[in-house]
């Protein structure tokens, strides 16, 4: 794709390497060169776009935040084996970018508006001290355990979960489903008091009327923008045991094991129907606590965007779904289509700030 559209302006919005995924064998930084030197046609189509007058943007997402470091660009810049000239045609921001002449298209990853992986500022540089609760998952149980085909279903219910980790994984689902109960534990035990939610503010703002200038608007926007987004889960103890569904989870432990002991003729009997009793009424109450949240925020955000900025148009990944409402956009997933008719992209036309889907087929 890269290839057919040889001298445009390329942004990748976020997570294009899995990091969080990648770096449990080894360092972020050195994950970057071995993931690029795995794909050598894609180091071959970076390397003659730029070398072609193209521009390559990178944006930070919540799985490659490491990327858009000093650090991480070297890695980048190195494995691609860019001369000076073709590195200084390969730009990153941790954040967002504002494209078009007069600066009116605004793209971002989006996490930032997602509280199961938002950070506490959006310009707090990574750190595993402040991890969402997403990334924290990644890194303490989906990539160690191999679980990567649940990371797409991570809206789903824990019985579906359940269930699904059962037909995928057979007799290791046991294992598989006590490396994520430790995870979740570490998770909660981290939250609230224990999540240094401060001092990443702190550190992010100090970046930040720097990174209002380069963005091309003003702090007081900039910041705006930041106090628009969703509040951290890992902040709240309380958000963090009930999106974990911890309450269900233990009420669903209390019921099996004082139902045995009732059946085998112990006590048990009154504390597995009133956990029985708890359980229903959280599943009746709360449903799916998760939904479509995440996506109603970014449609209301991209609103917000578009009145206090000035925006013609903007373009928001992480949701994984090819989705739009008046002028946002959300690429969907380039790596994981789902239903999509190819591998969904958004082109926006940078002279009338006109953004459309496209899907990338590679035998046409």
């Amino acid at each position: 794709m890269i290839a057919r559209n040889a001298g445009a302006s390329v942004v990748f919005a976020g997570d294009l390497i899995d990091l969080a995924q990648e770096s449990v064998h080894d360092h972020a930084v050195h994950a970057i060169g071995a993931v690029i030197e795995a794909h050598p046609k894609f180091r071959t189509a970076i390397g003659d776009h730029v070398a072609r007058g193209g521009a390559i943007t990178l944006l930070a997402g919540n799985h490659d935040d490491v990327l858009t470091t000093d650090a991480g660009m070297r890695a980048f810049h190195s494995a691609l084996g860019l001369d000076a000239n073709d590195r200084a045609r390969v730009k990153t921001s941790p954040w967002f970018v504002r494209l078009g002449p007069r600066g009116e298209i605004h793209v971002e990853h989006g996490h930032h508006y997602d509280a199961d992986n938002a950070m506490p500022h959006p310009l707090a540089p990574p750190d595993p001290a402040w991890w969402s609760l997403g990334i924290g998952l990644m890194h303490r149980f989906v990539a160690p355990s191999g679980a990567g085909a649940l990371v797409h279903e991570n809206g789903a219910q824990p019985l579906h979960l359940l269930m699904r980790a059962w037909g995928l994984y057979g007799k290791r689902a046991p294992e598989v489903i006590s490396q994520y109960l430790m995870a979740a534990a570490h998770q909660v035990g981290t939250s609230g008091r224990n999540y240094p939610a401060d001092h990443a503010r702190t550190l992010g703002e100090a970046t930040l009327v720097q990174f209002a200038e380069e963005a091309g608007l003003s702090p007081e926007i900039v910041r705006q923008i930041a106090q628009n987004g969703a509040t951290p889960t890992m902040t709240s103890l309380r958000e963090t045991f009930l999106r974990l569904y911890w309450d269900r989870a233990l009420a669903t432990a209390v019921v099996v094991t004082a139902g045995t002991s009732s059946l085998l003729g112990g006590p048990g009997k009154k504390v597995a129907l009133g956990a029985a009793a708890v359980l229903v009424t959280s599943m009746v109450s709360g449903g799916n606590r998760y939904g479509e949240r995440v996506h109603r925020k970014m449609e209301a955000q991209a609103a917000w965007l578009a009145e206090a900025t000035d925006a013609k148009a903007v373009v928001f990944g992480h949701i994984h779904v090819p989705t739009g409402h008046g002028v946002y956009k959300n690429t969907g997933s380039f790596g994981f289509p789902g239903q999509a008719p190819g591998r969904p992209y958004v082109r926006v036309d940078e002279a009338t700030c006109r953004a459309e889907h496209g899907f990338f087929r590679a035998d046409g």
